[in-house]
């Protein structure tokens, strides 16, 4: 039952948050935005692995990893997944991000030497069949001077991205490292680079501070 309940929060917290990405872009540079929801995102994080005694100190060693970590899984990953939801329904930019279950599997097997299980390769393409024949009126109305296009190439960098970001997790999880730990610095690394970014493009750093998109703030941030 737990493992029941566990696995349906995932799908409909992952499921809901396209959605949620919708009212974070427009007002507000999707450059800012990404750093308010990574910083937020790190804060609580790292006081939860505080709380729960589980946040352990990083070696100089470890930092680099880290804020690689960081980089794909927090802050590029982001930019090129929120540069496709401009163009693209939130529909279709979950059928490509599904694809990093394959991802995952295949980078898993060459870089980590891990068994590639066929079940999880064929679950992986069951589920992105699935998706698609879902949205596919969408995709047949695809050509090649959609400008869609280039967004579907950038959900596909962004998934990318995610996927070498969870490659790096699972090395540094095999160092001993917690996931919390990483999690909480890696995000903090993100939302540094971010606004960083955005301060050398001399981009606003302040939010939008109407209910739809504070609310979707703090649900990215937070769930």
């Amino acid at each position: 039952m737990q493992t029941a309940l566990l696995y349906l929060s995932t799908v409909f917290i992952w499921g809901s948050s396209w959605s949620a990405i919708r009212y974070q872009l427009g007002s507000v540079p999707a450059l800012v935005s990404i750093g308010h929801r990574m910083a937020l995102a790190a804060v609580v994080t790292l006081l939860i692995a505080l709380a729960l005694g589980r946040l352990e100190r990083l070696s100089l060693r470890d930092h680099p990893r880290v804020l690689l970590q960081g980089l794909c899984l927090f802050s590029g990953n982001y930019l090129f997944i929120y540069a496709a939801t401009v163009s693209l329904s939130s529909g279709l930019v979950a059928v490509v991000f599904s694809s990093m279950v394959i991802l995952n599997a295949l980078g898993g097997a060459l870089f980590l030497r891990q068994p590639l299980h066929a079940g999880v390769v064929a679950g992986g393409l069951l589920g992105m069949g699935g998706m698609a024949l879902l949205f596919g009126p969408e995709l047949a109305a695809l050509n090649l001077e959609d400008a869609r296009l280039r967004a579907l190439l950038f959900c596909f960098l962004g998934t990318l991205c995610a996927s070498a970001g969870n490659l790096l997790a699972a090395v540094n999880a095999r160092r001993g490292l917690q996931v919390l730990t990483c999690n909480g610095w890696g995000m903090l690394y993100g939302a540094v680079v971010l606004y960083s970014a955005a301060l050398v493009l001399e981009l606003p750093l302040s939010p939008d501070w109407r209910a739809p998109y504070l609310l979707s703030l703090l649900y990215l941030a937070l769930f």
